[in-house]
């Protein structure tokens, strides 16, 4: 069995009093969103990658993650009336797991057909401040419980 590097996602532990979150869970969305409030309010044109994860324990989970200015952050729950994403992502409960806990790469996920997109995936190259910098706040990755079963 290999050892997980002490900064591994998996590794960190809450603070003391602190209740980890599984990850995709309606408490951990609860806490993204939360943090997401006191963000500074992005400027430009806003770029949407809706991400649909199958396999969940709570199901199939559909979130965005979007992105304006050099900020990108989740969004949670997606109305029924939304408009249409950029691109759409879908992928199952394990390969989420692997990209967010950083044991994977989106890009190889991809190449290993554990990524499926719809869309124009060119299209992020092309969208006015679409950086994408980690949407997850560190405060919610900290308390993330990224093990399988949540």
């Amino acid at each position: 069995m290999t050892e997980k590097k002490p900064d591994h996602p998996d590794s960190r532990s809450s603070q003391p009093g602190e209740q980890m979150l599984a990850f995709l869970s309606k408490k951990w969305f609860e806490k993204v969103v939360e943090c997401a409030r006191v963000a500074p309010e992005p400027a430009g044109e806003t770029f949407v990658v809706e991400q649909i994860v199958e396999g969940t324990p709570e199901g199939t989970v559909r979130y965005r993650v979007q992105a304006a200015g050099g900020i990108s952050w989740v969004a949670w729950p997606v109305p029924a009336d939304a408009s249409d994403p950029d691109l759409t992502v879908t992928c199952h409960w394990d390969a989420a797991l692997e990209i967010a806990s950083g044991r994977l790469i989106a890009g190889q996920a991809l190449l290993d057909g554990k990524l499926r997109v719809r869309g124009n995936p060119s299209s992020i190259l092309l969208a006015d401040g679409a950086e994408f910098a980690d949407p997850l706040p560190a405060e919610v990755r900290r308390i993330t419980n990224f093990a399988p079963g949540g």
